[in-house]
């Protein structure tokens, strides 16, 4: 996978609002399946997810 094209506009009515990832509707693109997919959600948590594989 790779990125083509990364934009974000800025909504001068948040200034100062803390933004959060979760907001964010990304899309990827399967160049195999010609198929674009929604990616959201929260799958894990850093420095943990780890531990479970011991």
């Amino acid at each position: 996978m790779r990125i083509i094209s990364l934009r974000y506009y800025a909504d001068p009515t948040y200034e100062g609002v803390k933004k959060s990832i979760d907001s964010v509707e990304a899309i990827s693109f399967d160049p195999y399946t010609h198929g674009y997919y929604k990616v959201s959600g929260r799958v894990g948590d850093a420095f943990k997810e780890g531990m479970k594989l011991k």
